[in-house]
């Protein structure tokens, strides 16, 4: 099992600030992991796919309310850990909330075309053990809309003031979903500073 990079660089890890660079050519990137069922080509799930999907799982009405409480126990169960009940109810929310996390999975696989849940585990049970907590793995990388840090660089205000683009073929529609976050990250700071300056006026 070989896991391939296609255009040069490296899956973000854990850190508190983020360099703006790698992130403008995520949309860009592609990862090939080579299988005994043959070749797996990946990519990072964008802002539109990551949005439908949750639109979708919100015709669930305890959808929101699972999310938030899952971040509670997850949040308890890395520190102090957990036990009885609440145990039970992490593993209980985790189950109802693994097609969510599925059908997100799924939007990161480029080749071979897979479209529903049955195709997806057809895909899984093709593989060795060991390729197919690989490809696990890197989908729950390549999944997140979330980011590690904050992102701290003058390029995004420079872009902003004089319409410079971050990236030439960087649109909406390709746009990552954690490009997607340091963008926001951006627009939530300058609100945070206008409503300031409001404050003390």
């Amino acid at each position: 099992m070989d896991l391939i990079e296609i255009n040069s660089g490296d899956l973000p890890g854990d850190m508190r600030r983020i360099a703006l660079a790698p992130l403008l050519e995520q949309h860009r990137k592609r990862w090939m992991l080579r299988t005994c069922a043959g070749d797996v080509l990946l990519k990072r799930i964008t802002a539109l796919e990551a949005e439908q999907v949750t639109l979708d799982a919100m015709a669930d009405p305890d959808f929101v309310g699972m999310v938030e409480r899952a971040h509670v126990l997850s949040a308890k169960a890395a520190g102090p850990g957990l036990e009885g009940d609440e145990l039970r109810e992490y593993l209980e929310v985790g189950a109802r909330l693994a097609p969510f996390a599925k059908r997100i999975a799924l939007k990161c696989i480029v080749s071979p075309e897979v479209r529903s849940d049955e195709e997806y585990d057809v895909l899984l049970n093709a593989l060795s053990t060991d390729e197919r907590r690989a490809l696990e793995d890197l989908l729950r990388q390549l999944s997140r809309t979330d980011l590690d840090g904050e992102v701290t660089t003058s390029a995004l205000a420079l872009s902003e003031k004089y319409g410079i683009p971050l990236a030439p073929d960087l649109t909406v529609e390709n746009m990552t979903a954690q490009q997607s976050a340091a963008l926001s990250q951006r627009v939530s700071a300058e609100n945070d500073r206008l409503a300031a300056m409001l404050r003390r006026k």
